[in-house]
Formats: C-alpha cells, structure tokens, sequence
C-alpha cells in the first residue's frame, strides 16, 4: 500500500483532534509520505532504520519563521508523529505490531529553562509607567501579572473572556481554555487578583460587546503577536541582558518559583496544563540543578576560609 494513502485514511480517523496538534502532524506526515515515494518505500517494506533515517533529514532543516535549526524537541515530535501513525496502521492490520515498538525514539536536548529574577521581573512592572497612558499602564501591569501568577500560555491569554475571570476579595481564579481543547482552573493570588479587577473595571476599553479580557489600545482583543510587541516595548525601558522577554519566560518562572515555594509537580502539571507529568518533570530537573548550583561553597566553608 502507498504511504500516502494510508495517510489520508489516518487523517479521516483523527479528524476529531484539536485543529493546530492535526495541522502540524499532517504537515509531517506528508513530509513523511513524500520521503517515502522519493526512496520508493511502501508501507508493507517500511522498516524502523528507514524512520530513523528520515528522522535524520529532519536535523538538517532549519526553522520556517527564525531560520534557526530545528530544536530536539521538535525533531522528537516529527518521530512521535510518524511512531502514532504507524501504531495505528498496525491496529489496522496494514503492517506488523511489532515494528512501531522497534523505532527509536531520538533524545532531547536537556536545555537550561530561563527564568526572570525578581528584580527583572521589578524592571518590567517599572516600565509598565513609560506608556504614557494610564489604561495601557494599567493593562500591561495586569497582564504582567496574570502571567507570572498563573503561568499560562500567550494565546491562553489572549483567549480569556470575561465569564471565565471570577475575582473576589477572599478568593480569585481564572478558567482556562489550553492545549488538547481542555479547560483548568488556576487561580490568582492577592496582588494580581487587585490589579486584574482595577484593570477590567476602571481602565478596560472595550468595543460594543467585546467580552476578551485583554484588549488592545483600540479595545480588540490583544493577539500572541501583540503579547510580543508589547513586552519588546516594555523591555526597551527595562534594558534586561542575558534573559528572553517573552510570554514563555514568565511561564518558565512561574513554575520554577512554584517548586521553589514547595509545590507539587504533579500538582504544577495540571496547573500548567501539560498533557504529561514528563513534560512537567523538566521543570523539576532545571531547579534541582538551580538549587544545587546555588548551594554553599565547599572552599568557603573550609575552615570559615581557611586560605587566607
């Protein structure tokens, strides 16, 4: 059978997946499908060394948008993708069972997470003053604050509505639309559940009917992109070096500063909204080595500086 074709009948019985997970994955898959036709594999003669070598094609391609390679992770996704649709050509009988469970799988890169400190974190709130107008200030610092104490995503919180914010003085959450088309809840400490409510009820300017939360400076919903722009800006007064500005930052210091504050992992995983405890479990890896980095010096404490 053609590659390709059992592809098309593999999207027919995944057509129910989130659209962004089944774009991405049919865009491999026909990656897949094409390399197979130009090396003249059929699905009956697919072995798990020819995945491994198609694996390998991908490591050399660069990045669409940033022109940078590909990261290990992504590369690991290309061979999950192509693993799920051969364990589902196997369900179908179209091939042998045993030859997904033979396909390596390749290794991710252990990066080191970066994480804002709190006087990074003080430098951006500071700049939120340079915008020159109150309702933006008061915005961007809401913003900026929901992120940090939440850790969701960008276009999680781009996609917040108004029904889905529930603030009181004792008690705040939000409910959160994330990946996999699942909802969690998260909830929001005292000084960002102060700052949201002034935002949404004294400086939120909405269009007729607009029920996003964050809104930009035309009251339409704030995009991803403009999440971007807007912290570009608000670094351009910060001046922050040796760290990324972005949404992801803040969700990666949200969640090393959880574990640091005694929280559970499997806990962060459902308030993260990760699909598995092991994406989770890299989070718990970068702090262990954060705290042991930062643990006593062995020389200094030798005889309370014995080398002088």
């Amino acid at each position: 059978m053609n590659v390709r074709d059992a592809v098309e009948e593999y999207r027919y019985a995944t057509s129910d997946h989130a659209t962004k997970t089944k774009v991405m994955r049919e865009a491999r898959l026909e990656l897949f499908a094409s390399w197979c036709e130009e090396h003249r594999i059929s699905l009956e003669t697919i072995k798990p060394s020819d995945v491994v070598k198609f694996v390998e094609t991908i490591k050399v391609k660069t990045h669409h948008y940033t022109g940078k390679p590909l990261s290990t992770y992504t590369i690991r996704g290309y061979a999950v993708n192509v693993k799920a649709f051969l364990n589902w050509c196997a369900k179908e009988d179209l091939i042998t069972s045993t030859l997904p469970r033979r396909i390596p799988m390749p290794r991710i890169e252990q990066k080191v997470i970066e994480v804002f400190t709190d006087e990074q974190i003080g430098a951006l709130f500071k700049a939120c003053e340079k915008e020159g107008d109150i309702s933006l200030e008061v915005r961007d610092r809401a913003l900026l604050s929901v992120l940090i104490d939440t850790g969701i995503r960008a276009n999680e919180a781009c996609g917040l509505t108004l029904n889905c914010v529930f603030l009181s003085p004792n008690e705040a959450y939000l409910k959160v639309y994330g990946k996999g088309s699942k909802w969690r809840e998260v909830g929001l400490g005292k000084q960002a559940r102060t700052i949201l409510h002034r935002y949404i009820t004294r400086h939120r300017k909405a269009e007729r009917g607009e029920k996003h939360v964050f809104l930009n400076r035309y009251g339409r919903p704030l995009t991803v992109s403009g999440i971007d722009q807007l912290l570009e800006r608000l670094n351009g007064s910060a001046r922050l070096q040796g760290v990324r500005v972005s949404a992801h930052t803040f969700r990666h210091s949200y969640a090393l500063n959880y574990l640091k504050n005694g929280g559970d992992i499997y806990r962060l995983s459902r308030l993260m909204g990760h699909t598995s405890v092991q994406v989770t479990e890299g989070y718990l890896r970068a702090f262990k080595q954060k705290d042991a980095r930062n643990g006593q010096s062995v020389l200094d404490n030798l005889g309370k500086g014995g080398t002088r």
